[in-house]
């Protein structure tokens, strides 16, 4: 069959697009394809516009490596597992940047770990980031617990295999090529832009209802 990128596109974002997993991405097509009973039916849909993915917010992004950053990353799910979706906010500057995502079936701590992971992608190496999250299972696990996972062959202190390791990993990898200093707000109240990301979050959860 012929190969339609806005159909490749619209299988990434159902996956998250986060890191590339090929056995989910065929599954993906799979579904997207399944959907028309004529192949002449996508090249119909073809023109449609695609909602962009994240590799396409990233790829907008103008961050400059030698000035601060400002990220502010929540997540949501609806039972966890379930529909979920993350809202980021970027700022640098004078700049501001707003980044958002979603997954048909995950849990509300994938959420709020995937939020910080696509963020910190689409800041350059090197870069001085002041992090806010409301999820403690975020700031805990990376300013408490990841030096025991690393110390225990991602092992929690019970020896039991760490959850969500795929993505710890991920996270590790970018903190160490980052000067990140993460706190902690608590989520859903007076903080503009902690509610500008939860409605973010939200509404990408509400696409998968």
């Amino acid at each position: 069959m012929k190969f339609d990128k806005r159909l490749f596109i619209k299988a990434m974002n159902n996956i998250g697009a986060t890191y590339l997993d090929l056995d989910l991405l065929a599954k993906a097509l799979e579904q997207e394809y399944a959907k028309f009973d004529d192949p002449a039916e996508i090249a119909a849909q073809s023109d449609e516009p695609a909602a962009p993915g994240i590799a396409e917010q990233i790829s907008e992004l103008h961050l400059e490596p030698n000035e601060p950053i400002t990220i502010h990353t929540d997540g949501a799910c609806s039972g966890n597992p379930g529909p979920g979706g993350y809202g980021i906010v970027i700022l640098q500057g004078t700049e501001r940047y707003e980044l958002s995502g979603g997954e048909a079936s995950t849990t509300n701590n994938r959420m709020e770990l995937t939020a910080v992971m696509v963020a910190l992608r689409a800041c350059p190496a090197g870069s001085e980031i002041k992090l806010y999250s409301d999820s403690k299972y975020f700031v805990d696990g990376l300013t408490q617990w990841l030096p025991g996972w690393l110390r225990n062959n991602w092992k929690s202190a019970l020896g039991s295999p760490v959850k969500n390791k795929d993505l710890w990993v991920t996270l590790h990898q970018l903190t160490s090529e980052r000067n990140i200093t993460v706190e902690w707000v608590k989520g859903h109240a007076n903080n503009k832009e902690n509610i500008r990301c939860d409605e973010l979050a939200v509404a990408e959860r509400l696409k998968f209802a």
